[in-house]
């Protein structure tokens, strides 16, 4: 005989069902306080070789639960992800309200976006109107690719075309991703 099963034959000389179905006897609270064995349990019905209905609902809803705590799980990793976010956020707001001057602004931006944020790459460009001519067409080729952030008016998240990225950082090899932008 291996330990194992040694080991094994102990536990059962231990154990039996008759204790357990004792301890439960005694202890009516037990499921109140392990609620989450209540939904594990299979109570199989004595329905010969089929199926019971109850057993496929039982079987479909405790699926579904698991599925909905999987998603609640996730729903509070980004939570928790925003949270941070939000944060760091916060305190570029603050950093950009002390600052003293213009300098400051483009320091505090870079640094921040830099280290709070992760950013493989920074860049601020500043347009003006006299960018454009008076159609509202960008008077530089290279800024024509930005046109449509221009004529939304809302800010712009998402990936970058070549021509984009090109104008923002320059022709210099892309060894990651392309960096996203937000306005």
């Amino acid at each position: 005989m291996t330990d194992t099963q040694a080991s094994d034959a102990v536990a059962d000389d231990l154990i039996d069902e008759a204790d357990v179905a004792a301890f439960l006897r005694d202890d009516a609270e037990f499921f109140e306080r392990h609620p989450d064995l209540l939904t594990s349990l299979r109570l199989p019905h004595a329905s010969g070789g089929t199926v019971s209905l109850v057993e496929r609902q039982m079987d479909a809803l405790r699926g579904e639960a698991a599925q909905l705590k999987q998603q609640i799980r996730d729903l509070v990793l980004l939570a928790r992800d925003n949270e941070e976010l939000n944060q760091r956020l916060h305190q570029l707001t603050l950093a950009l309200i002390d600052a003293v001057d213009f300098g400051d602004v483009i320091t505090l931006l870079e640094d921040h976006l830099h280290d709070q944020f992760r950013a493989d790459a920074v860049e601020l460009k500043l347009f003006s109107t006299t960018d454009l001519d008076e159609h509202g067409e960008a008077t530089d080729p290279e800024l024509a690719a930005f046109l449509d952030f221009f004529e939304r008016n809302n800010p712009v998240c998402g990936p970058l075309s070549e021509k984009q990225l090109d104008y923002l950082f320059g022709t210099k090899p892309r060894t990651s991703a392309p960096p996203r932008c937000c306005r």
